[in-house]
């Protein structure tokens, strides 16, 4: 197998890095305000569908859903972050 080094200066590894993350906080603004209905959150998880209603019945398993019975992407984004995934 062919092995490629690739040699690089902090500097420009912290330009890279930098760079990425803020493509990431672009695309996570972008996307903020954005609604996340049950089938969404069930592709999101893996899950069946009826696995999301039956967490939003044990009502602490995932964020709290706005008006309209759906979520806003960075509720869950933030929920995500400070929660773990139910199972």
């Amino acid at each position: 197998m062919n092995q490629l080094m690739v040699l690089t200066t902090a500097a420009e590894l912290r330009a890279i890095v930098s760079d990425e993350v803020s493509k990431a906080i672009e695309r996570a603004q972008r996307t903020a305000g954005e609604c996340i209905g049950i089938d969404g959150m069930a592709a999101r998880y893996g899950v069946h569908r009826r696995t999301i209603e039956n967490w939003i019945r044990r009502s602490d398993k995932l964020p709290p859903r706005r008006a309209g019975r759906k979520w806003l992407l960075r509720d869950v984004l933030e929920w995500e972050r400070h929660n773990e995934v139910p199972n």
